[in-house]
């Protein structure tokens, strides 16, 4: 039965004779020693984070698009960046402390990342009281993984949602078991509330994920940890529900339908064959490429040969852990409750790929098989010490390996930073020109325009070309629609971001370049307009759809 797999702190450590005498038995339930042990591990894998996620990933990479929208709402001395209803502002608070002085990148990167460093001893070492010694494992292999290591280091809420995930889901396994601290209950209402207040969807998701590990269980001692993540989960969502209404006058239901207004129609293809197909080799997938996909039959796939390997090592290894834990067999089991949900919801419900939408899959996926590397290490200490020793180590190397492995994956293969560079050095350039602060500017970019208005100081606007060549956004940048004839008759300095060649018919040819013998970035240059000079008025929406209510919002013209 799930409630006797799940047993509380008075049943856990009863071993009958039979028991003991089985020399696979690897029971979870950690001593004081061992406990120690794993917490002197956790922390110098979160050492071990910031040292070789400072030097992989790179303190020095430009701000992204995601990014800039997210730094610029707490950064007083950048124009915020237009927030679409779908977006949440607590990742903007998690990184207020730190952007509230205009920091540089690297600052600001430094700051996250110790942030999550903290985050990984707090979110796994809550586990320690459950599986001991697989808390730092699973820490040390999450940590490692390439895509934990491209965006740790980066201003999106994916990754603290999946130490909010880890995090919850102990709290609420130690409470079922009888095994809480004091005041974890009070956290456990906190944290939710964050977890909903920088990722809306992921905390539904693990909440759901809660609500179902303790009807599994049978268990009253997790209600009131699950009442109390709910009440947190309300209090984290109610900002953001509000803000929709009162900011564009949506209620609850076209809030949360106005995130699926950028997505392809999969016409619910299952997307999770693209996931594991491209677990090594791709971080997202989107428009062209989901079409190609469906178009294919979208077929289970196999990934890479190494990548195989390792996704069949986890499989055996929680297999070994789950029948080394004998009545605590549930425990090992747990994490994969709330993974159940996240699985199910991004499989259908998204129209693009992106690998970090699963980092709160990956890290609570990676418990299990920790946990069937505890129990093969604690068999073998019952070995010979001449045997046994030699048999850890080299088990310890090939984990060791496996996750440099996965650290030196090229990760500039993946994402080129030649968009966010382009983006930092033509937004820097404009802001020399105008002298960034407290200067009344706009800008028309067809790449980038979040972040070159970040770098700019100018507010944005996206550019698109139309049938006739007219500069103009496209529709479905809901956050695009300023009126540059508005702006330039108001007096504010008018600019553009486009190609040197630019094609027959565009209105730029009257406009400016600012420095003529610039070869461009990527055959990007800069332009001023002139009096005189052509500014066309932003298009209508659509008809239909949450993108009509928000654009009657942004523009009178509709």
């Amino acid at each position: 039965m799930i409630r006797d797999a799940l047993p509380t702190a008075s049943t856990s450590g009863a071993r009958g004779p039979a028991g003991r005498d089985r020399w696979w038995a690897a029971d979870l339930d950690p001593g004081p020693a061992e406990r120690r042990r794993a917490w002197a591990a956790l922390v110098l894998v979160a050492l071990g984070v910031v040292l070789l996620h400072a030097g992989f990933a790179g303190l020095d990479r430009p701000i992204n698009w995601d990014e800039s929208i997210h730094v610029s709402q707490v950064n007083p001395a950048v124009p915020a960046v237009f927030m679409e209803p779908h977006r949440t502002r607590g990742l903007s608070l998690l990184v207020a402390p730190v952007a509230v002085f205009d920091p540089s990148m690297v600052v600001l990167r430094a700051f996250v990342l110790l942030l999550g460093a903290a985050g990984t001893v707090a979110a796994f070492g809550v586990w320690i009281r459950s599986v001991g010694m697989a808390a730092p494992i699973a820490a040390a292999v999450y940590s490692s993984f390439w895509i934990t290591v491209f965006y740790t280091v980066e201003v999106l809420p994916n990754h603290p949602s999946a130490l909010l995930a880890v995090w919850l889901t102990g709290a609420v396994v130690a409470a079922v078991r009888g095994r809480p601290v004091r005041g974890e209950v009070v956290a456990v209402a906190l944290a939710m509330a964050l977890f909903a207040a920088v990722r809306p969807p992921d905390a539904v998701l693990v909440g759901v994920g809660l609500v179902l590990l303790v009807g599994l269980a049978r268990s009253r001692a997790g209600v009131p940890a699950v009442l109390a993540a709910a009440a947190g989960g309300v209090a984290g969502l109610l900002p953001w529900l509000v803000e929709g209404w009162a900011r564009f006058g949506f209620g609850p239901l076209t809030t949360v339908r106005s995130a699926g207004e950028y997505s392809v129609d999969t016409a619910g293809t299952n997307l999770l064959p693209l996931y594991l197909s491209s677990i090594e080799t791709r971080l997202r997938c989107a428009g062209g490429c989901i079409e190609d996909h469906i178009a294919a039959g979208a077929g289970w796939e196999l990934p890479p040969t190494r990548s195989t390997l390792f996704l069949l090592a986890a499989v055996g290894l929680s297999v070994l852990g789950v029948v080394a834990a004998r009545r605590h067999a549930g425990v090992a089991l747990s994490p994969l409750v709330p993974v159940l949900p996240a699985l199910l919801f991004y499989a259908t419900a998204g129209g693009a790929m992106n690998q970090r939408y699963l980092l709160p899959v990956y890290a609570l996926a990676l418990l299990p098989p920790a946990v069937g590397v505890r129990a093969v290490s604690r068999v073998l200490a019952r070995w010979p010490h001449a045997l046994a020793w030699p048999l850890r180590t080299v088990m310890a190397a090939v984990i060791a390996v496996a996750c440099l492995w996965s650290i030196q994956i090229t990760l500039d293969r993946f994402e080129s930073p030649s968009t966010r560079d382009r983006a930092a050095t033509l937004g820097q350039s404009l802001g020399a020109h105008t002298g960034r602060r407290e200067v009344d500017c706009v800008v028309a970019a067809r790449v980038n325009y979040p972040q070159i208005q970040y770098w700019s100081g100018c507010r944005a606007t996206a550019a698109g070309s139309g049938a006739d060549g007219e500069l103009q956004p496209p529709l479905g940048e809901l956050g695009s629609y300023v009126d540059l004839a508005a702006r330039a008759a108001a007096g504010a300095a008018v600019y553009a971001v486009d190609r040197i060649d630019l094609p027959d018919g565009s209105p730029l040819h009257g406009w400016e370049r600012l420095d003529p013998a610039d070869e461009g970035t990527e055959g990007y240059v800069l332009y001023r307009h002139v009096p005189g000079a052509p500014l066309p008025a932003p298009p209508c929406p659509p008809a239909e759809g949450p993108e009509r209510l928000l654009a009657e919002v942004l523009s009178e013209r509709c």
